[in-house]
């Protein structure tokens, strides 16, 4: 499998992503805790939402550092960015340590971007139009 470089801006530079089995186990621990932020709503305990909230901001920053052994100068960086931002960089990260191109990745991520709006606007996911 050819060696994939990612670009990263706040960091000014581009890391090789490996496909090891280790990176892989990696890339699977961050989607499993982003997973669970999306069953927040279904959890009663307070203290419980916060602490998957919490490890998911931890790994948000914990995954890549590990796995483009990053130094821990530049991963304090990382976690200056907003959260959005690095969500998408660890999407990224985690589709091209299973295989995708940054290109292909980027597509994903446009993609699932795209229908996430069409989502949360009624307008675009009944297909009703504006009244002018």
């Amino acid at each position: 499998m050819k060696i994939e470089k990612l670009y990263i801006k706040p960091l000014n530079k581009s890391f090789e992503v490996h496909h090891t089995n280790k990176m892989i186990k990696m890339a699977l621990d961050y989607l499993s805790s982003e997973s669970k932020m999306d069953l927040l709503s279904t959890i009663d305990d307070f203290d419980e939402q916060l602490k998957i909230q919490y490890d998911a901001a931890r790994q948000s920053v914990d995954f890549p550092k590990n796995a483009l052994n990053l130094t821990d100068e530049q991963a304090e960086k990382l976690d200056d960015i907003e959260f959005d931002d690095l969500t998408n960089l660890d999407t990224k990260l985690a589709l091209m340590i299973r295989g995708m191109s940054q290109k292909e990745a980027d597509k994903a991520l446009s993609a699932t971007e795209k229908n996430v709006e069409a989502d949360s606007d009624p307008k675009k996911s009944t297909g009703a139009q504006e009244e002018h």
